[in-house]
């Protein structure tokens, strides 16, 4: 049985127990008490209601998303086996990648974001995980220049004006960033 078959099964059997319940409660009322047999009597509906619901949906999954036939569920082994093939290839254009690849493999992403890091957790459909830290940055800090472009400015800074300096960091093709204003 297939997963997805097992899942709503497991749901049908959950609506079925629901409302054997209902009907039990309502079978044990004393048929003098007619406000609380009216009331049981509503849940017991409400429950045969609500199974008839999960058993509607689950049919309709079921029929959506047929069984794999042996030969697709091989091609697939194989695709999956060689995925870096797959993802490189001249045929996979960049959206199929990005989107399409990537949702197949991925359930969620979990984002929880402390002072200084940030805590991502990749949840895959097989149920593995993937957890990685990420280091918080200062508004900024992105555009911030490195200490050795900082020490080599100062070094020129001896023998040349700005313009020049400017131009020597051009070449090299140096981001320096603009100084921000204070807020």
């Amino acid at each position: 049985m297939r997963a997805v078959e097992r899942a709503w099964r497991l749901q049908i059997e959950k609506a079925e127990y629901e409302a054997q319940r209902a009907e039990r409660r309502y079978d044990a009322v004393e048929p003098e008490n007619r406000v609380v047999a009216r009331e049981l009597e509503r849940r017991w509906n409400a429950r045969m209601e609500e199974l008839e619901v999960v058993r509607a949906k689950a049919r309709g999954a079921c029929a959506r998303h047929p069984a794999l036939t042996n030969e697709e569920l091989a091609m697939a082994h194989n695709i999956g086996g060689d995925l870096q093939a797959v993802w490189n290839a001249p045929t996979t254009e960049a959206r199929d990648r990005k989107l399409r690849t990537l949702r197949t493999l991925i359930e969620e992403v979990q984002l929880r974001t402390e002072d200084k890091r940030h805590l991502v957790r990749i949840v895959w459909k097989g149920g593995a995980t993937t957890d990685r830290e990420i280091v918080r940055l200062r508004g900024g800090q992105l555009r911030a220049t490195s200490e050795d472009t900082i020490d080599l400015v100062r070094k020129l800074a001896v023998d040349l004006d700005n313009a020049q300096i400017a131009t020597r960091c051009a070449r090299r093709a140096w981001a320096i960033p603009a100084p921000q204003a204070a807020r």
